[in-house]
């Protein structure tokens, strides 16, 4: 005869809730996310030239940030990189900005959270001037 306190004090149960627990907290950390992929708004304020129509906050440890820097430069396409781990100034702002990771692209009216090729891809496809700029040169910020 089953008793109910033989049942759950048995290690099979006791294994069987961990293992539930544990898969839950698997898929619930797998299926949930904890950024979006871009955020629309105006960004103008942190553009002090005009000329510049992308700013990526990076790190040097970052290897997203790195495979980042070699498609801008590969395609010929002009940003200003901002090193939050070099810059007081560039932490400063990114914390400002919700500091969801790295690299950070920000456009004058979105900013894109990660390496999302796509995205950037699709930003830069629709924007007013063509993003193939003739040098393929980057400007580090000076702060």
């Amino acid at each position: 005869m089953f008793n109910i306190k033989t049942i759950v004090h048995s290690d099979a149960f006791l294994f069987c809730c961990f293992f539930s627990v544990g898969l839950l907290g698997y898929w619930v950390f797998f299926n949930s996310e904890t950024a979006p992929a871009s955020l629309k708004g105006d960004y103008s304020v942190y553009f002090n030239d005009k000329s510049n129509r992308i700013i990526v906050y990076s790190r040097k440890s970052c290897k997203y940030c790195i495979k980042l820097e070699a498609y801008f430069v590969s395609n010929h396409i002009d940003y200003l990189e901002k090193d939050i781990g070099e810059s007081d100034f560039a932490r400063a702002e990114y914390e400002q900005l919700g500091g969801y990771g790295t690299p950070l692209v920000l456009f004058r009216d979105e900013l894109i959270i990660g390496f999302r090729k796509e995205l950037i891809l699709n930003k830069l496809q629709n924007a007013d001037t063509n993003p193939k700029l003739s040098l393929s040169t980057h400007t580090v910020s000076p702060r």
